[in-house]
């Protein structure tokens, strides 16, 4: 496991994952697979990420466009959100 923390650590996220996956192969401890789940949920809020940032100019558009022409940034924000997901 503690490979699999350093590999991590220096961002290298698919030899991290097979370290994870080979460390609860070897020996099935909770906190091997509490830091593998952390290392995924991070992988998947950063894929989120990216594909809100590619969608932002559109969901805009079609948020500015819509009902609701004076939103608030909180609002808008939602809005652009629940668009990109």
């Amino acid at each position: 496991m503690y490979l699999a923390v350093a590999l991590a650590k220096l961002d290298d996220v698919d030899n991290a994952s097979g370290a994870y996956e080979k460390a609860i192969e070897l020996d099935d401890d909770m906190m091997f697979r509490l830091n593998y789940g952390k290392l995924q949920t991070a992988i998947t809020y950063i894929m989120l990420a990216g594909t809100f940032v590619k969608t932002l100019p559109q969901n805009l558009q079609m948020c500015q466009a819509s009902r609701w022409r004076n939103l608030d940034i909180t609002k808008l924000l939602v809005c652009m959100l629940q668009l990109s997901l």
